[in-house]
């Protein structure tokens, strides 16, 4: 009966274990792993690595190295801030440059506004005027005219 519990062949032979050593290693937590521990890394791939703060490509530009840096500049009229506590950047225009072609939705009141559309604007606001002196649909007119002379009458 010895021999069944302690494995050794005699009883006078020194067991390999005591109940005592058994007891503290069972009782050990950090030599044992948890069933959702064992599922975990179950789960992971062979070769796998340790999170990486990286990025594959932005906007064309590969990375070079599985944790690299991409760094934002301003051109011409473009400050570029950041915040590393908040991990926010500001891309801002500064207005100091000429902006490059790209303002089909300008207009005057902006800080860069195109000329075409100022000299347009200028001609509708004038032409709008006019209008409004201008008798519709063979009414009157809603006050007395002072305007320009078009073909002998004022209008």
């Amino acid at each position: 009966m010895i021999k069944g519990i302690t494995g050794k062949p005699s009883a006078l032979t020194a067991p390999a274990i005591n109940l005592e050593a058994t007891k503290a290693h069972v009782d050990n937590a950090s030599l044992h792993t948890t069933a959702g521990e064992k599922t975990k890394l179950a789960g992971i791939a062979a070769g796998a690595e340790v999170n990486q703060n990286a990025f594959a490509t932005v906007n064309n530009i590969p990375a070079a190295a599985k944790s690299d840096t991409l760094t934002v500049t301003g051109g011409t009229g473009i400050t570029v801030t950041t915040n590393p506590t908040t991990k926010t950047m500001f891309v801002t225009a500064t207005g100091i440059a000429t902006p490059g072609a790209h303002g089909s939705s300008h207009n005057n009141d902006g800080s860069d506004p195109i000329p075409e559309l100022v000299s347009l604007k200028a001609k509708v606001t004038a032409l709008e005027d006019f209008l409004a002196y201008m008798p519709i649909d063979g009414g009157g007119f809603q006050t007395t005219p002072g305007g320009p002379v078009i073909d002998g009458g004022t209008y």
